[in-house]
């Protein structure tokens, strides 16, 4: 039958005796992390060694030569069919371990119609598969996390297992009673500060305010390709909206608290400025690359002319 991996990783009373697993995919980490966790179980049950094998021939002429009650691990699946692996199983513990292959439909197929066959297929994370890890680590680690930062760290980490999971990690190791929106984005390996979503709608303020803000703000030519990504981002949310609604739909959740700029914003894009916003985008990143001494310049002209664009409507 298939099982979600959350019910390998998370559920300690799910019952691994007698059965046989097949774990499939096409994301290694989660597949590693969900062999690394049967063979935690299988070792709690009593296993006491493991064998790597690349056919259940090979298995079978070792015959438990060193360890009594040992579980095989099958790294390939040329060669199997019903027969030979329900009579591998019949007297070992076995779990079957390959990314996505060709012909491998028809084992899947064996594996989802045997009552004792588990089948675990591992994909890149999807967003409610993410917001079921954090929960659990939410739940078992008793953390408190504001929502704007629980769905930042939702949306602004990788989508494969292991690299998500440490994330998390991260978050837990801080030792924090309640942790913020602040709190998360200085953790991420590519952490992107608020600041500089807050220096995105300046361009909705007076020239005089934008400038200071941006001093205040950009002193590395790191910090302005972090506006520069942050800018990329929140053009790419209002130009991919057909109307607010939509608009709404598509504004990250950690960013509720500046849907009414948002909403300014959109209200002023049409198709001309739209196409002098992207130009000028890939202008100024192609500037930075060929004169980056002059960033703090660059950047500064960008933000007045984005500003310029954006306010200047045509109807």
């Amino acid at each position: 039958m298939k099982v979600n991996f959350e019910e390998i990783l998370f559920n300690k009373n799910f019952e691994i005796a007698n059965k046989t697993f097949f774990i499939s995919g096409n994301e290694e980490t989660l597949i590693n992390k969900v062999e690394k966790t049967l063979i935690e179980r299988f070792f709690l049950h009593g296993t006491r060694g493991v064998e790597r094998v690349s056919s259940l021939e090979v298995r079978a002429k070792n015959n438990n030569l060193f360890y009594e009650k040992g579980l095989t691990i099958l790294n390939n699946i040329k060669g199997l069919d019903k027969d030979n692996i329900i009579k591998f199983s019949n007297d070992n513990s076995l779990i079957i371990n390959t990314e996505n292959t060709k012909g491998d439909t028809a084992i899947k197929k064996i594996f989802e119609n045997q009552k004792n066959f588990i089948l675990i297929i591992c994909y890149e994370l999807s967003k409610d598969k993410k917001i079921n890890i954090l929960n659990h680590f939410i739940s078992s680690y008793n953390l408190k996390i504001s929502k704007d930062a629980f769905w930042y760290l939702i949306e602004n980490t990788d989508d494969k297992y292991l690299f998500f999971e440490n994330e998390i990690h991260k978050l837990i190791n801080l030792g924090k009673e309640n942790c913020s929106l602040k709190d998360v984005m200085g953790l991420l390996s590519v952490p992107i500060s608020e600041d500089y979503f807050v220096l995105f709608f300046s361009i909705l303020k007076n020239n005089s305010d934008l400038v200071k803000l941006y001093n205040s703000k950009i002193n590395s030519i790191s910090e302005l390709y972090k506006f520069m990504y942050v800018t990329k981002y929140c053009f790419e949310q209002i130009f991919r909206s057909e109307n607010l609604n939509d608009l709404e739909k598509n504004i990250p959740r950690y960013m509720f608290k500046q849907k009414n700029n948002f909403a300014s914003i959109f209200k002023k894009i049409n198709k001309q400025n739209k196409n002098k916003i992207i130009n000028l985008i890939f202008k100024t990143e192609e500037l930075i690359r060929k004169n980056n001494t002059h960033y703090y310049s660059i950047g500064s002209r960008f933000l007045l002319n984005i500003k310029k664009s954006v306010l200047k409507t045509s109807v």
